[in-house]
């Protein structure tokens, strides 16, 4: 989704892509920390002034929905004339889902390793005790 925002977060309009879930008049005239970005409160507008007035993207990760059920967004948020901002929401479940499994992958693999090394020590220390 693609929304253009004013220095509030008032969504002045927005483009939903391929599948997009809320209809334009939804969103439209409604702050983006009231109706989508609700758990980001203050920091989000503190992060849109930041982009205003650093002229300079500025790129925030956002989930929603319960735990284990959970939507990730990548918002990449960048200034454009008369204080307005375009922020670019993408879905990033399938990212985030990826990367978790990953970590639990290199977890085990971890484990496995020390105890194979755990494995080879004992098995020297018996080998030179029966010599």
């Amino acid at each position: 989704m693609v929304f253009r925002l004013d220095h509030e977060g008032t969504i002045l309009s927005v483009k939903a892509g391929a599948g997009g879930e809320r209809p334009q008049q939804e969103l439209s005239g409604r702050r983006i920390q009231e109706c989508w970005l609700k758990d980001s409160g203050n920091a989000f507008s503190e992060i849109l002034r930041k982009v205003i007035d650093e002229k300079s993207m500025v790129i925030i990760e956002h989930s929603e929905g319960a735990q284990g059920l959970e939507s990730f967004y990548e918002v990449r948020q960048v200034p454009l004339l008369r204080d307005q901002v375009v922020a670019i929401a993408r879905d990033i479940t399938k990212r985030k889902i990826a990367e978790a499994k990953l970590e639990q992958m290199h977890k085990l693999l971890t484990d496995a390793s020390r105890q194979a090394g755990m494995a080879e020590i004992a098995n020297n220390v018996l080998h030179n005790v029966g010599n």
